[in-house]
């Protein structure tokens, strides 16, 4: 089916930007001559900025009633503002460039997940078979990203990631839209949400959990790169973690079909 099809593309092409924005942004930040303190601020300030603004972006997606519109609009901002990112090397410039990618690119996240479900549900396959090309495009673009950095430099990447930026909005321009089910988010059922014991002992779990793979995905390419290592040494590691991701899918899609 063409919708699967260009759904997985996506997928690939998402979490690619993906892996070009996770763990090389802050290898990026190094090269510019930044201290651990002040990338550790980008980084932490922009996981305040996802937390607001994945739910309103979703808000927004229910309101309109409609996903591949929303995502149009995201991947477009979210191109631009990563090549002007990774194109520039003032640390206030950087602040300001982190903060916007993270409000226009970390919500695409969820609305992808939300168009997987859907589309699979809808069309009778498993989601892993879907979501499994978003695990190999962040191993594929990972891998590609380190020997780019190697060879042509850091400010390569503002080229890949428009590039791939681009391909993607062309992608999700060709996708059909889904039909957003249930009734629209408000603030007062996200109220009755929180009020949940249950629901917050959960959310305290998961950050809980979060909070390590978060230092892991910050800093291990710094770490990588003060032992010596090179751009492509923290390619290829990013490329065997996420294809560890891929066995745990495909396993997934299999047991499904048991």
């Amino acid at each position: 089916m063409k919708a699967i099809r260009l759904l997985k593309s996506f997928n690939f092409l998402y979490f690619g930007l993906l892996a070009i924005f996770i763990p090389f942004l802050p290898v990026y930040l190094a090269d510019q001559g930044l201290r651990p303190a002040q990338i550790g601020f980008i980084i932490g300030t922009g996981g305040f900025v996802t937390l607001i603004t994945q739910p309103l972006w979703g808000m927004i997606s229910d309101k309109t009633r409609t996903i591949r519109k929303v995502l149009l609009l995201l991947i477009f901002f979210s191109s631009v503002i990563g090549y002007f990112l990774y194109d520039s090397s003032s640390y206030l410039q950087l602040i300001l460039f982190a903060m916007l990618l993270y409000f226009f690119l970390m919500p695409i996240d969820p609305l992808t997940e939300s168009l997987n479900f859907t589309m699979a549900e809808k069309s009778g396959i498993s989601y892993g078979s879907i979501r499994t090309y978003g695990a190999l495009g962040y191993a594929v673009i990972s891998l590609i990203t380190g020997y780019v950095m190697s060879y042509f430099g850091a400010n390569s990447l503002a080229f890949l990631f428009a590039g791939i930026g681009l391909i993607s909005f062309i992608v999700s321009w060709m996708m059909p839209d889904a039909p957003v089910s249930g009734k629209p988010v408000t603030l007062g059922s996200l109220k009755h949400f929180f009020s949940n014991k249950e629901t917050l002992l959960f959310l305290l779990l998961v950050f809980i959990c979060a909070v390590p793979a978060r230092m892991n995905d910050t800093f291990l390419g710094v770490y990588i790169r003060e032992l010596g290592g090179s751009a492509k040494l923290v390619g290829l590691t990013w490329f065997l973690a996420a294809g560890s991701e891929i066995v745990v899918f495909a396993l997934s899609f299999w047991a499904a079909q048991r």
